[in-house]
């Protein structure tokens, strides 16, 4: 039989499928990370270096990697550890290890442990290749060139963003948005739940049907209810026919928004019809077919709240899945791409923009609203500025939450250590001695430290 030929490693052809894949790679030898890169970037990869683990989870808060190689056995954080680190906060990112042949059964391990992949040092260009497409392709990476044409982004206008955190929920959205799993989106108020919802109907195979939508707020419950399973009256004025969502909405996404506000019994019964695929009226009748795909949203944590651990393990036929939506204090990297491009909606001037101070007046809110309200805040702003330039005294005036003022590195320290010391004092009713011993300290520092700051230990006995 023939064998075929591998291509050496200098003739490596890049494939068009994982054109701008990003990559991070992480090793604490020097020289590894430049053959890496040599061998790597000829294949039209994003790349990113790191020399350790901790630098490497540095990187990630800005670079939105798609895939992480990275070597086991590093000072400090080691290669699973790291692996542990993404994949708590993104359990889509592949990783693939670097590891010497003393530690394969470790590797082993680690692959049990949802590890990508694992080679052996040195490594064959070809296998690491075919290892990285293999893990992107696991993940349904696509370059952007090969048919998505910036459609998806597109679809995010509502939710602009340059964050590692949110570039890894779409990443997750754009996976499950093709099944037809029930999806749970939290998040707080303001967070743009009900825009996700609608992005993942377009990217879905029900995006030519009409997204259909109840809010468990807007309406009483009990007309909710019927809004939802139908009610067929007396045809009157007083009770007209109402088929009810679930009937009609055939082959199509059905939205219900708060679900948290819901009763019990409602969100069983809806649930039960969409596991059955049938129905009825809440007037009774004969059955009618439910086709329709489920997404919910709250404001609660699914995680730590009982109610929704039950709807998520009552499921499993459905597949939940829970996608969370950072709050914008999570990402403040993402407020000044909001706020830049909203004002340039908003504005009725030409070439309007905020100042550094005014920039640096929104980064420092802490926005109990998100986005809805840094959205708010903009428009305002757009419509109040006299000038193209919109100014931080103009931008202090919208907000109506205290500003979150960042101190420099050495202030924060000092305040750090006094409240440190008084807090001790406090504690041991004024007793140097005793206070020493819990800082670790001898008496002398301690007295020293106490002059640099200026307290007086005897102020704080009370007897």
């Amino acid at each position: 039989m023939q064998q075929s030929v591998r291509k050496p490693a200098n003739q490596l052809v890049a494939d068009p499928n994982y054109w701008g894949a990003k990559i991070l790679v992480v090793d604490d030898n020097d020289d590894l990370l430049k053959l890496m890169g040599l061998r790597l970037k000829s294949l039209k990869f994003e790349l990113e270096f790191a020399s350790s683990g901790e630098a490497a989870l540095s990187t990630l808060e800005h670079f939105s990697a798609d895939l992480v190689i990275t070597d086991l056995k590093m000072p400090g954080i080691s290669g699973i550890e790291l692996f542990s680190h993404i994949h708590s906060k993104n359990p889509l990112t592949p990783v693939i290890l670097l590891t010497a042949h003393g530690t394969i059964a470790e590797a082993v391990e680690a692959t049990q442990a949802g590890v990508a992949a694992y080679l052996s040092k040195p490594f064959d260009s070809i296998e690491l290749l075919e290892k990285i497409h293999q893990a992107l392709t696991a993940t349904g990476y696509r370059a952007p060139s090969q048919g998505d044409n910036g459609d998806t982004l597109k679809l995010c206008s509502s939710l602009l963003f340059k964050s590692a955190k949110m570039q890894a929920l779409l990443s997750q959205t754009k996976i499950h948005a093709t099944t037809t799993n029930l999806i749970l989106i939290e998040g707080e108020p303001g967070t743009g739940k009900d825009q996700l919802a609608d992005i993942i109907h377009q990217l879905s195979t029900y995006k030519d049907q009409q997204l259909r939508h109840i809010s468990c707020t807007s309406l009483p419950r009990n007309v909710i209810v019927k809004e939802l399973f139908g009610f067929i009256g007396e045809g009157s004025y007083d009770q007209p026919d109402i088929p009810g969502l679930l009937r009609s909405a055939v082959k199509t996404t059905l939205l219900i928004s708060d679900y948290e506000q819901a009763t019990d019994d409602m969100v069983q019964k809806v649930l039960s019809a969409i596991i059955n695929g049938y129905s009825t009226h809440l007037d009774g009748g004969p059955q009618y077919p439910v086709k329709v795909r489920l997404i919910a949203t709250t404001n609660i944590n699914v995680g730590s709240n009982q109610r929704s651990q039950k709807i998520v393990s009552d499921t499993q036929t459905l597949n939940a899945t829970v996608l969370r939506i950072p709050s914008l204090s999570e990402r403040p990297e993402d407020i000044p791409v909001i706020a830049n491009h909203s004002l340039s909606i908003y504005a009725d001037k030409p070439d309007m923009r905020f100042s550094n101070k005014a920039i640096q007046t929104l980064l420092q809110s802490t926005w109990p609203g998100n986005t809805r309200h840094l959205l708010n805040v903009v428009q305002q702003c757009a419509r109040l500025s006299p000038t193209k330039v919109v100014s931080e005294r103009l931008v202090r005036s919208r907000l109506n939450n205290p500003i979150h003022e960042i101190p420099p590195l050495s202030t924060a320290q000092r305040q750090f250590e006094r409240d440190y010391l008084t807090n001790i004092l406090k504690l041991t009713n004024g007793n140097v001695t005793k206070a020493a011993e819990i800082a670790k300290r001898n008496r002398t520092e301690f007295h020293r430290l106490l002059k640099k700051h200026r307290i007086e230990a005897q102020s704080f006995r009370t007897g």
